[in-house]
């Protein structure tokens, strides 16, 4: 497990070392997601933004965790870089305190995901993000929607393709290697 050097007793030290933990965290529910990939049948959910402020979608996605333990076929929910970022700009909308509610439940629900040790709620990384932008792309400008999509494709290609620098790949079976 990373660790900070010890430079100073401020208070953004503990901050600091938690991101960390939660990344390396997330790290290890990668390579578990892609362990269960090779072992049996994953299907990659991709959600939008909408998806978590809606309170239907939001309830389907909350039946997709009850059900992923016991499920033969695995469910995997990501969360597209871009939703977070939507997701955050909701949190502070001062006029639309709602829409700010809404946001910071969705968001305290996908932390708890994270938190968990099912493995059913998967965020993509700026890595990927910029992996899909670089072989999917959305033009110069890309939008919130071509990049959702572009996620999704980087989701839909095998393993291991030839074609592309499949090192960076979500599907890509590098980090298998060391399981």
């Amino acid at each position: 497990q990373p660790q900070l050097q010890p430079q100073s007793q401020s208070q953004e030290q503990p901050l600091l070392q938690e991101k960390l933990d939660q990344h390396y965290q997330a790290q290890q529910q990668i390579q578990q997601q892609q362990y269960y990939s090779q072992q049996q049948d994953l299907t990659y959910a991709i959600i939008d933004t909408n998806n978590l402020l809606n309170e239907e979608d939001l309830s389907a996605i909350e039946f997709l965790r009850k059900k992923f333990p016991s499920s033969r076929k695995l469910i995997c929910v990501v969360v597209p870089w871009v939703v977070w970022e939507e997701l955050d700009k909701m949190k502070v909308a001062k006029d639309k305190q709602h829409l700010s509610t809404l946001a910071r439940r969705a968001t305290a629900m996908m932390v708890e995901a994270i938190r968990g040790a099912e493995g059913w709620l998967y965020c993509q990384t700026s890595v990927e993000r910029q992996w899909a932008e670089q072989y999917f792309g959305g033009g110069r400008d890309p939008t919130p929607d071509n990049e959702i999509l572009s996620c999704a494709l980087s989701y839909s290609l095998p393993p291991s393709s030839s074609s592309l620098d499949s090192s960076l790949s979500p599907s890509s079976s590098s980090l298998n290697s060391s399981l």
